[in-house]
């Protein structure tokens, strides 16, 4: 049987530590066109296997804090990680600890899975990003307010 740990950075240090630093890689690995996340703070979830082994399976960095508003980037390779709970720790990060007013992301046009998942935990369009991601790949932009994040 499995079992899921959350990796995040114990400090409140500003920079980076280790972890955040472990996260951000494995992001920057798997979401095209995306590199130089940080500085990052980063929140992920680990399988460990029967046999040791661990490995990251969800993650979530948050950047370019703008006092308002923080940018968020995430990739999953397995969705049963986020439970109620995991997803409530996604939210109140930034929202609580930070004390922004909106979380900002931005997902390629063509992403139609990760568009659907962001719009059914309340995420809002609010625009398109002409060849954000290359010369042919728009970006959508997503925000959600602390008002209106039903997960705190």
């Amino acid at each position: 049987m499995s079992v899921v740990e959350t990796l995040v950075e114990e400090s409140d240090e500003p920079g980076m530590g280790p972890v955040d630093r472990e996260i951000v890689r494995w992001l920057e690995d798997r979401i095209p066109h995306v590199t130089g996340l940080a500085p990052a703070r980063g929140i992920a979830f680990r399988r460990c296997n029967g046999d040791g082994e661990k490995k990251i399976v969800y993650a979530g960095a948050y950047n370019e804090f703008r006092g308002r508003d923080v940018q968020y980037h995430a990739a999953c390779d397995d969705p049963s990680v986020l439970t109620r709970s995991r997803i409530r720790l996604l939210f109140s990060y930034p929202f609580e600890y930070l004390g922004v007013e909106r979380i900002s992301c931005v997902i390629a046009s063509s992403n139609a899975r990760s568009r659907k998942v962001v719009e059914g935990l309340g995420w809002k369009q609010e625009g398109v990003i002409r060849r954000f991601y290359s010369g042919t790949e728009d970006g959508i932009l997503y925000g959600i307010l602390r008002d209106e994040c039903i997960w705190l």
